[in-house]
């Protein structure tokens, strides 16, 4: 990068993980994949995780780390909201029934285990040993899928690995088979591998090294055989991030991530057709966003302060929803935190993700701040069209929680502190990373 301003990192060295800690973190990445994978019923599926949360729990404690917690103020408040308004809503299930069962299992160990995903996870690992899980899990996935570009299916020791018919190359008239890996849906493998080519492109772009140009290779593939519109764009986007980087100063970069941000903008709402665009923007096809979307919006508008609590937020929009999509969950994380939370945590919620954009845009820019920025980035956007949220603890919801912790974390220099962030620290002190 050709800085004109003082931009060369400090000269630091972030510790290293314990091998350990990785391997038990990469096994509660992995397990977070089985409850999209429909191998194991759903139920069954989450203990699995939640054993391997406790396995890395112990992992860490055997490995004698001692933990200094630094959660910003305007984070935890920002969170605090959501989760007080989900407790709120089963305590009152409970108090007055009937008693919502799904809330009742899914809110206290959502809640417990955002936080520890949002505020534990970054403190014990690096996020470089983190990233480094996600670019190594990703390849393996598109390695696992690649031969179903040319069989149907095959079994892989007891896994049966399915392709997805019916689609054509992007960009061209060949047809083919989508590659989905392990997973029911291809949108959840455009995902994970959008995730892995941006952490391998980070990684190569700081240490310029074989092993994550290979990775970038490979999860560049799958991204593009797993043909998610969305995720590809994302791709690009974030090539573009790095470009900058690479070619101008914070200045410039910052300029062109904020004119990025407002095209993007333009784009989404010329596609939905709230304001005028070019044709080949406003004919993109939306699959009934705009009908959930709208039945969205009157939902909240009924229930506006608090909303209808945890659930099946399409039995929530179904009344709203005339049609086929009747029932259909919003495809969009933002307004289904909205439905489930009302006004009040869906504002919270946005300034969360909003804040921690904009303390990685103004705060340090080594290469390893800029990969955090371009994943929360490509997050935040995903989320505008999948319907996954920060709160769980399968695989799009954990490494997006995950990726956001290293995102709210305050760092060495300060630059949170010089934004206005108080601290909340808990625990013994520790000799900081220099990240």
């Amino acid at each position: 990068m050709n800085h004109s301003e003082s931009e060369q990192p400090r000269g630091t060295v972030e510790e290293s993980d314990p091998t350990p800690v990785l391997a038990a973190l990469a096994l509660v990445v992995g397990t977070s994949a089985l409850p999209f994978t429909g191998y194991l019923p759903s139920s069954v599926s989450y203990i699995v995780v939640l054993a391997a949360y406790l396995v890395f729990a112990c992992v860490v404690v055997a490995s004698g780390q001692q933990l200094r917690l630094a959660v910003p103020g305007w984070a935890l408040l920002m969170l605090g909201s959501v989760w007080l308004i989900y407790l709120g809503h089963l305590f009152v299930d409970i108090v007055q029934g009937p008693i919502n069962t799904e809330a009742l299992v899914r809110v206290p160990p959502f809640v417990l285990l955002t936080g520890v995903n949002l505020f534990f996870i970054p403190q014990v690992v690096t996020r470089r040993g983190f990233f480094a899980i996600i670019a190594r899990i990703s390849a393996a996935l598109v390695v696992i899928g690649l031969p179903t570009l040319f069989v149907d299916s095959y079994t892989l020791l007891v896994i049966d690995v399915v392709s997805i018919r019916g689609e054509s190359i992007p960009f061209t008239s060949a047809g083919r088979n989508v590659v989905s890996s392990i997973f029911l849906n291809p949108n959840t493998m455009s995902y994970v591998t959008l995730l892995g080519f941006l952490t391998a492109l980070g990684e190569f772009v700081e240490t310029h090294r074989r092993v994550p140009a290979m990775l970038t290779v490979i999860n560049g593939s799958g991204l593009y055989l797993a043909h998610g519109r969305s995720s590809m764009l994302a791709g690009v986007a974030g090539v573009c991030l790095f470009g900058l980087y690479m070619l101008g100063t914070k200045r410039t970069f910052r300029a062109g991530y904020i004119l990025g941000g407002i095209s993007g903008i333009y784009v989404i709402l010329a596609v939905f057709g709230y304001i005028p665009g070019p044709s080949f923007i406003t004919n993109v096809n939306v699959t009934g966003r705009p009908v959930i979307w709208a039945g969205g919006v009157r939902a909240i508008l009924e229930q506006p302060t608090f909303g209808y609590g945890a659930g099946e937020t399409g039995e929530f929009l179904a009344p709203f929803i005339s049609g086929k999509y009747s029932g259909y969950t919003p495809h969009n994380s933002y307004l289904r935190v909205f439905v489930e939370t009302g006004v009040v945590g869906g504002i919270a919620y946005l300034m969360l993700v909003g804040r921690t954009l904009f303390s990685r845009l103004f705060g340090e820019l080594s290469v390893s701040d800029l990969t955090t920025l371009v994943l929360c980035s490509a997050i935040a956007v995903s989320m505008i069209f999948r319907g996954y949220t920060l709160f769980g603890f399968s695989i799009a919801s954990l490494i997006a929680a995950i990726t956001f912790g290293y995102g709210i974390k305050p760092t060495d220099s300060g630059e949170d502190q010089g934004i206005g962030t108080d601290e909340v620290s808990t625990g013994s002190t520790r000799t900081p990373h220099a990240e």
